[in-house]
C-alpha cells in the first residue's frame, strides 16, 4: 500500500528559518490590572467620603426636607456642581500615581519583550553582534532597542495614562449620577451611602481585560519595530482564540504570510491590520528570517549589512566578500545595573490625602554597583 507524502509545514526546517513567536508577559499584565484597579478605587473612595461628609454637614434629611423646602432643586444643583469640581480635583491629584503605573508597565513590557525577542532571534541563527548593531538606543531601564521603538515609548506612556484617566473619569461620573438621582428622589443619607458603596469598587475582571489587551498591543508593536530594524519584513499570522469567542476573519488568517510593513487585509473591518491592533485581539506573529541571515551566521557583519541595506533586491547576484583577518578580542567593561522594585498592590498605600511619596518610591529605579568578586585579602 503506497503512502501519501505529507506536505511540509510552513514551519519546516527544510524551508526558510522562522523566529518563534513571543507572547506578552502574563505577570506584568496581572500587576498592571491590580494597579489600574487600585488607582481608580482610590479616587472613588475619596469622592464618596467627600460627598457623604458634605451631605451630613448640610443637615440633609431626605424625603422630609424635599417635601417641606421648595428651594431644594437649586440646592441639589449647587451640591452636584460641587461634587463634580471635587471629582475633577481628585483626578488631577491622582495623575502622578497613574502616570507612574503607566511608566512602569510600558518599560517593563519593553524590557521583557525585547529580551525574549532577542533570545528567539539568536536561537533562529542571528548573531548577537548583528542585533547589537541595529538595536542601538538605550531605554530608561538600560535595555537596548531599535531607534523606532525608543521613539514610541513616550507615546506608549501617554496613551496608557490617558486610558486609565478616561476609565477613572467614567467611574466618577457614575458615582455623581447615582448621587444626583438619589437627591432628586429624596432618598435618605443612609440609602445614598448604601448605593454609593455598591459602586465604589472597580471591576477586577474588567481591569484584567484592559491590561491584557494593552499588553498584547505593546508587545506586538515593540516586536514589529525591532524586527523591521533588522531587515525582517515577512511574518506568518498566528491566531490565538479568545476566552469566549474568536473573530472568524482571524481564524481564516491563521498561517497566512504577510508583510510586516503594511499588515494583512481583514475583510471584516475592510482595511489592513496588524496583530493585536483591533480591540481584544490576541493574535501574534512568527517572523521569517531573511535568507542570508537564516543560512549563514558566521560571516562578519559587513557582508550581512551590505546584502540587506544596499542590495536587497539583487538576491543571488551580490558577491559577498568576507574578512579573513582574525578579530581582536575585546574585554567587556563592567556595567552598573539598575534594580527595579516590583510594583504590587501591597506596596502602595491607600491614603486619602493623596501623598504620592510611597507610590513614586515604588517606581523609582535605584542604581546599585555590581558586587565585587574575588578572594578576600588576609589580614
Amino acid at each position: 500500500m503506497s503512502q501519501t507524502r505529507r506536505r511540509p509545514s510552513i514551519f519546516s526546517k527544510s524551508r526558510r528559518r522562522y523566529r518563534r513567536a513571543v507572547e506578552p508577559n502574563q505577570g506584568n499584565s496581572r500587576k498592571y490590572a491590580n494597579l489600574i484597579t487600585q488607582s481608580i478605587n482610590r479616587v472613588n473612595q475619596a469622592l464618596i467620603l467627600v460627598i457623604l461628609y458634605n451631605l451630613r454637614s448640610s443637615n440633609y434629611a431626605g424625603r422630609v426636607e424635599l417635601a417641606q423646602d421648595a428651594g431644594i432643586g437649586d440646592w441639589i444643583k449647587g451640591f452636584t456642581k460641587k461634587a463634580a469640581d471635587t471629582a475633577a480635583a481628585l483626578m488631577v491629584k491622582a495623575q502622578s500615581s497613574i502616570k507612574a503605573a503607566a511608566d512602569w508597565f510600558t518599560n517593563a513590557t519593553v524590557r521583557d519583550t525585547t529580551t525574549a525577542q532577542k533570545d528567539a532571534l539568536k536561537t533562529a541563527g542571528m548573531s548577537e553582534a548583528f542585533i547589537a548593531e541595529h538595536w542601538t538606543e538605550p531605554t530608561d531601564w538600560g535595555q537596548y532597542v531599535a531607534p523606532e521603538v525608543r521613539g514610541m515609548i513616550p507615546g506608549f506612556i501617554r496613551d496608557q495614562t490617558e486610558l486609565i484617566s478616561k476609565i477613572g473619569g467614567r467611574e466618577l461620573q457614575k458615582i455623581q449620577d447615582i448621587m444626583a438621582e438619589s437627591l432628586n428622589a429624596g432618598v435618605t443619607i443612609t440609602d445614598i451611602e448604601r448605593l454609593l458603596r455598591s459602586v465604589e469598587g472597580f471591576d477586577p475582571a474588567r481591569a484584567k481585560r484592559v491590561a491584557l489587551d494593552q499588553s498584547i498591543k505593546l508587545n506586538q508593536a515593540i516586536q514589529r519595530g525591532n524586527d523591521l530594524a533588522l531587515g525582517i519584513t515577512e511574518a506568518v499570522w498566528i491566531h490565538v482564540p479568545g476566552q469566549y469567542t474568536s473573530r472568524e476573519a482571524h481564524i481564516k488568517l491563521n498561517g497566512q504570510a504577510y508583510d510586516l510593513r503594511t499588515g494583512i487585509y481583514d475583510p471584516e473591518v475592510e482595511k489592513n491590520i496588524q496583530c493585536g491592533e483591533l480591540p481584544f485581539c490576541r493574535c501574534i506573529y512568527r517572523a521569517k528570517m531573511p535568507e542570508l541571515i537564516a543560512n549563514v551566521t558566521s560571516p562578519p557583519l559587513k557582508a550581512m549589512r551590505t546584502y540587506i541595506t544596499e542590495a536587497p533586491e539583487k538576491k543571488g547576484q551580490l558577491e559577498l566578500e568576507f574578512e579573513t583577518k582574525p578579530r581582536k578580542r575585546t574585554v567587556k567593561k563592567k556595567r552598573t545595573y539598575t534594580r527595579h522594585k516590583k510594583a504590587t498592590p501591597h506596596g502602595v498605600q491607600m491614603q486619602l490625602d493623596f501623598d504620592m511619596a510611597q507610590i513614586e518610591k515604588e517606581f523609582t529605579p535605584q542604581t546599585i554597583k555590581p558586587k565585587k568578586t574575588g578572594r578576600k585579602k588576609k589580614k
